[in-house]
């Protein structure tokens, strides 16, 4: 008996050493993590702790970082016991008993018996198939947050990156503002302008300058947000490269054939489908009557000795497990509608996020051509402003113009690059794909159809805090 048994060990939550929990790891321990990460979506990828750091490297950060992934993988462990708990066999049962004989104390009998329930036998490989569809669904659904979060930090990433950008082009905006403000004052003074256009001048300023101020604390709100993904103190600082904008996002059409065999939530659930189905198969087989064998040995108080072979069976009069049996087959429906409701959901958002790109696509192209001309009239107003043709608040006007298209080239791209990892994200994989990766558990089969529905550099020991420009 004391084989059988493990021992207990206590062990409490910290008191004196709380934030040791949510700690970020050292350099080294985040570059060994990073090495031994195996992402069925992300790809291999090696960080230089000198940065600075692109959205793909952050993303892979993240999922060895974030808190709330190190909670979740911890249900790994809770599926694998399940696996364990199904295969158990029942334990036979020993029964001891003697027999005192009141009027002869010096007579006594005894019996020794050994029974088992060998019922567990026709229910086990059904439990057991159950509880590995179940820890294959675990791991899916794990590896699907992962996905989620990869996405999120690149998603926040590339907002920091183009605040960041977008507010030296404001700087460079208001510099030139107030060149124009100050020619305009002077000719004021000159009697050349007008106090109309001096006024309009120094209110585009006051504008611009206010966008200065709310670029400034969006840049601090995207730099929390990414480290909270990060699993980082607020007060830590990491440089984030500037990302090469796109200006296409072409989509294979296999991402779109593949998307039920690409997206991990949708494998998850076929895996969450098939646990249900084998759990129905076992709440079938409980209909099987109980039925326990027993051998016992016995000596009564007149010495006779006996040996006698039982069984023992239920009668299924009432209770045939028709509750348990209706429970799952109503379970197993709830899963086959989520699944259908999944994968058109899925199918939505990427429609969506692909017809986004093509609106964003034809805008960048218009917009550029715009600042393509623009920025050939800006040397020939440059020349003629040197040529004196021209005054020089027309001059600063142009220069001005092309900024802001330069402001809203820069937009255009942020948000062609955020639907780009809305498209990924929909999709299930990255767009440099070109078949789908190897699942981190065994492929499923695809859910029965049914009737037509309507429906690295010297390696710190702690991660650098570098200051924002």
């Amino acid at each position: 008996m004391l084989v059988a048994c493990t021992s207990y060990r206590q062990q409490p939550l910290p008191t004196a050493a709380v934030d040791d929990i949510v700690a970020p790891p050292t350099w080294p321990e985040l570059l060994v993590r990073v090495a031994d990460l195996h992402h069925p979506r992300l790809p291999a990828t090696t960080i230089d702790p000198a940065g600075p750091f692109t959205p793909a490297q952050l993303a892979v950060m993240a999922v060895v970082m974030n808190p709330g992934l190190r909670a979740r993988r911890a249900e790994r462990s809770l599926a694998d016991a399940q696996v364990l708990q199904a295969g158990i066999l029942p334990n036979p049962t020993l029964a001891l008993g003697a027999d005192l004989a009141v009027s002869s104390p010096e007579s006594r009998g005894s019996s020794l018996g050994v029974g088992w329930d060998f019922t567990g036998l026709i229910t086990r490989g059904a439990k057991r198939a159950s509880a590995q569809a179940h820890a294959e669904q675990v791991a899916l659904d794990i590896a699907w947050e992962e996905w989620l979060i990869a996405a999120s930090t690149t998603q926040a990433a590339v907002r920091l990156a183009g605040a960041e950008q977008r507010l030296a082009v404001l700087h460079g905006l208001v510099l030139a503002l107030i060149v124009q403000r100050d020619l305009l004052v002077a000719g004021e003074a000159a009697g050349a302008r007008t106090r109309f256009e001096t006024h309009t001048a120094a209110l585009a300023l006051g504008d611009v300058e206010r966008q200065v101020l709310e670029g400034d604390g969006i840049c601090t709100v995207l730099r929390q947000q990414l480290n909270r993904l990060l699993g980082l103190p607020p007060s830590q600082l990491l440089a984030v490269a500037v990302p090469a904008w796109p200006t296409t996002c072409p989509v294979p059409a296999s991402m779109v054939a593949e998307l039920p065999q690409r997206r991990l939530d949708l494998i998850a659930l076929r895996a969450g489908y098939d646990s249900q189905e084998e759990a129905l198969r076992v709440a079938v087989l409980g209909q099987f009557p109980r039925i326990s064998f027993d051998l016992v040995h016995a000596t009564d108080t007149g010495k006779v000795r006996t040996l006698t072979l039982g069984a023992s069976i239920d009668l299924p009069l009432f209770d045939r497990n028709q509750g348990a049996i209706a429970s799952e087959t109503a379970t197993r429906e709830r899963l086959f509608a989520e699944y259908g409701e999944r994968l058109f959901i899925a199918r939505a958002d990427l429609a969506e996020a692909i017809a986004t790109a093509e609106s964003l696509e034809r805008r960048i192209a218009h917009n550029d051509q715009m600042l393509a001309t623009l920025s050939d009239s800006l040397a020939q107003v440059h020349q003629a402003a040197t040529d004196h043709l021209i005054d020089a608040p027309t001059a600063a006007a142009l220069e001005i113009d092309a900024l802001q298209r330069r402001l809203d080239s820069l937009d255009l791209r942020q948000q062609l690059a955020e639907n780009r990892i809305a498209i990924e994200l929909a999709a299930g994989g990255l767009l440099g794909e070109t078949s789908v990766g190897a699942a981190p558990t065994t492929a499923r089969a695809p859910i029965p159809t049914r009737a037509p529905m309507t429906t690295p550099v010297t390696t710190p020991t702690a991660l650098p805090t570098k200051e924002r420009p």
